[in-house]
């Protein structure tokens, strides 16, 4: 039986900071301008793939006796 993941409530993905404008450690993309984020368009988080479900949306319900 397979029941909706609570992490992304079925769509299979989730909403995180961006890694690039959001995260004041990284570097990778500090000789570029900083007018437009090419991670994310200034939007300032992106999708990823849901780490319970693996981008499925639905999960394994555990039968318990």
């Amino acid at each position: 039986m397979t029941d909706t993941c609570q992490g992304c409530h079925g769509t299979g993905k989730i909403i995180v900071d961006c890694p690039y404008c959001r995260s004041t450690e990284s570097f990778e993309h500090e000789e570029l301008a900083s007018d437009v984020c090419l991670c994310c368009n200034n939007e300032g988080h992106v999708e990823d793939v849901c780490p319970i479900c693996e981008g499925a949306g639905k999960i394994l319900e555990k039968t318990y006796i």
